[in-house]
């Protein structure tokens, strides 16, 4: 009993230490990119700039050529962007 206590523990420290709070960390340049049809959503690094994730740049969010908008941008405590926008 005594071990799944300290398994218990050890886990749940190691979640605390996590980034965010919804459990996806993401590194500071990465993006993590959902499309379906036009919409898109995500989250991005504390590396990303707001105006970064608005002009599409290096065509990450939406793609080559296409541009970004309905954009919203929430920012996590460790400085993460979550992110919905459309594609055009």
């Amino acid at each position: 009993m005594s071990r799944v206590i300290i398994a218990l523990a050890v886990l749940g420290t190691l979640s605390a230490c996590g980034g965010s709070t919804d459990g996806t960390y993401v590194e500071g340049s990465e993006a993590i990119v959902n499309r379906k049809g036009n919409m898109v959503t995500g989250k991005a690094g504390p590396a990303w700039t707001d105006a970064e994730i608005a002009s599409n740049a290096y065509g990450a969010i939406c793609g080559p050529g296409q541009t970004v908008s309905n954009l919203q941008i929430t920012r996590t405590e460790d400085g993460s962007a979550k992110f919905s926008a459309t594609c055009q």
